[in-house]
């Protein structure tokens, strides 16, 4: 099982449908839950992220660990998935 840190899993709760819906576009919904965190809180989810979509988890071990986090925002491919993830990574 893999640890995940519980600025991950803050982070993820802010992901929620309806705040797709005011911020238009994931791009600016990543943007508005990571202003809200520090930097300190954005080097462990970055380091998390690295380590999470480096290769050595499967596309299962990965949906599990974003479905158990607390958002309602759901994807329908582990593609997209990875693509959001990627986008968080990149903006931390």
């Amino acid at each position: 099982m893999i640890l995940v840190p519980l600025e991950f899993k803050e982070m993820c709760t802010r992901f929620q449908l309806a705040s797709l819906s005011y911020h238009g576009s994931p791009e600016a919904m990543i943007a508005s839950v990571l202003k809200r965190s520090g930097d300190q809180r954005k080097k462990v989810i970055k380091e998390f992220l690295s380590d999470l979509l480096s290769g050595k988890y499967d596309n299962e071990e990965i949906s599990a660990i974003w479905n158990s986090a607390g958002s309602d925002f759901l994807f329908q491919s582990h593609e997209d998935l990875f693509l959001f993830l990627g986008m968080i990574q990149e903006r931390t």
